[in-house]
């Protein structure tokens, strides 16, 4: 059997927990350290080639996060969350050496959807399965790494494509942050999976290992796994019917994802062996797109008055002279 195409039979093994194991080779491609095993760790365990990508070293560079989370550096929060994905994959059975490690900054996803891409076409080309997350609107790596997945897979020759299966993160749903929602407006074949309790077992055990994501993944439930046989997605249009948790948030406007989005797929698009991608004169015409599109700040006061959206509290800011840092 060729579980590559076999839809119906890799649906069947999400589905029942006793199914067995997976033999086929599978990548579980994401942005964050915590986010494959928090949205699959009741499963990894069931496939016996599993290879892992995690695009982000899982830190944001600015220093009030490392600083929140009762770390003096940016560095020394990087290496506990590798540490804390370590002890997870540890309880799973997968070895450290499966992980391949992009090292990208945490958030910066979307300003390197080309280099993600490409890289991506190498790396899951010949995989059965790639497991990956929703295009959602609730984080910006989270759909930056969906996006590229699916052109990535798009790109690669139909003999060698994997099936992209995909699981919910959290998302705006109703104007609140919901975790493990499947996003509004998109298709495809919605698999619950409930989970035994020894997975329960485990994947209480994995979301412990994470003492540093304690806040949001106690939002994430442990007997069930939604996943979804990915649909195709229209990357032109926002996700989840225009409910971005991040543009709530303030992280980044809608348009100035389409921007960004419209751009990368136009660059895409162009035949190879054309001109350099980007002159210097075309670099400051994406730069004012994007300015416009992202439109004038909101006022310092009004942002400090609406409620955070997030998975845990939003940093607080310390001001040191006339910045904000």
């Amino acid at each position: 059997m060729n579980e590559r195409q076999d839809i119906d039979a890799i649906e069947r093994f999400f589905a029942n927990p006793e199914a067995g194991a997976f033999e086929g080779r599978v990548i579980a491609a994401f942005a964050h350290p915590d986010d494959a095993t928090i949205a699959f760790g009741g499963q990894l365990g069931r496939f016996t080639d599993l290879d892992m990508i995690v695009v982000t070293d899982g830190a944001p560079t600015h220093m009030n996060f490392a600083i929140n989370k009762g770390y003096a550096s940016t560095e020394a929060y990087r290496q506990v969350r590798w540490e804390e994905l370590g002890a997870a994959l540890s309880l799973i059975g997968v070895s450290r050496d499966r992980v391949n490690a992009y090292g990208f900054d945490d958030g910066s996803v979307c300003r390197r959807l080309l280099s993600l891409i490409e890289r991506l076409e190498t790396d899951l080309a010949g995989a059965d399965i790639v497991l990956t997350s929703c295009f959602e609107g609730g984080h910006t790596d989270h759909d930056s790494v969906a996006m590229a997945v699916h052109l990535a897979c798009a790109a690669i020759d139909e003999s060698r494509r994997p099936l992209i299966v995909e699981a919910p993160l959290y998302s705006l749903q109703a104007g609140l942050f919901t975790t493990q929602t499947l996003p509004a407006g998109g298709a495809g074949r919605a698999v619950s999976a409930p989970l035994t309790e020894a997975q329960q077992q485990l994947k209480r055990r994995i979301k412990a290992c994470y003492a540093t994501q304690h806040y949001s993944l106690a939002q994430f439930r442990d007997d069930v796994e939604p996943y979804r046989i990915a649909p195709v997605y229209d990357f032109s249009q926002l996700p989840n019917n225009g409910a971005l948790l991040y543009e709530v948030n303030g992280f980044m406007a809608g348009p100035q994802w389409l921007a960004m989005v419209r751009m990368c797929m136009a660059i895409r698009e162009r035949p190879r062996g054309a001109p350099a991608a980007s002159t210097i004169d075309e670099s400051v015409e994406i730069l004012k797109k994007l300015i416009a599109a992202s439109g004038p700040p909101r006022p310092t006061r009004e942002r400090e008055r609406e409620p955070a959206l997030s998975p845990e509290p939003a940093p607080r800011r310390r001001r040191t002279g006339s910045r904000w840092f």
